[in-house]
């Protein structure tokens, strides 16, 4: 039998008769997922949150905050409750800021020509460094690998480094 057949109509109908008839259940358990799910949670913003600022962000990034701004809310009702959580589901528009930043400022000026991209990678360690020369290296293979393959890893940090590298004194 395909996809619309009687056993895929009679599973999918279980799963959803079975999340109506605990629907109350999930409402006394977990008050926030039961707002998410019902579709009824609108955040509102504390003070210190700028509203024109929320709605300036692109869409991944405003249903990250929107996210977050429900996390902080539930969790700020309940005395000595870390705050943490509602600040980790940013990260992943953090990180997809970052590797924005990175590769708007880097992609353009990157060399066409591999022999040309060792060089363009390897050639500045000889300035002064606050890090380690090895540390450098391991940060071009990092940006290296954003640039080529869109597959940087820890965005904030190679976003830090670049930053890092790009105000340290000229000299040598």
């Amino acid at each position: 039998m395909g996809a619309g057949s009687w056993p895929t109509l009679v599973s999918v109908a279980a799963t959803t008769l079975d999340a109506l008839l605990h629907e109350k259940e999930i409402e006394e358990q977990a008050p926030l997922f039961a707002a998410v799910l019902s579709g009824e949670a609108k955040p509102q913003p504390p003070a210190f949150v700028d509203k024109s600022a929320l709605e300036a962000l692109p869409p991944q990034a405003r249903k990250a905050a929107d996210e977050a701004l429900l996390m902080f809310d539930f969790l700020s009702k309940r005395e000595g409750a870390s705050l943490a959580p509602a600040f980790n589901t940013l990260l992943g528009a953090i990180d997809s800021a970052c590797r924005a930043f990175v590769t708007s400022r880097l992609q353009g000026a990157m060399p066409a020509a591999p022999q040309d991209q060792r060089a363009w990678f390897d050639s500045y360690f000889s300035r002064p460094a606050s890090m380690p020369v090895p540390h450098y290296g391991k940060f071009a293979q990092n940006v290296r690998k954003l640039l080529l393959f869109g597959a940087g890893m820890m965005p904030i940090g190679m976003l830090r480094n670049s930053l890092e590298y790009a105000h340290r004194p000229s000299g040598g």
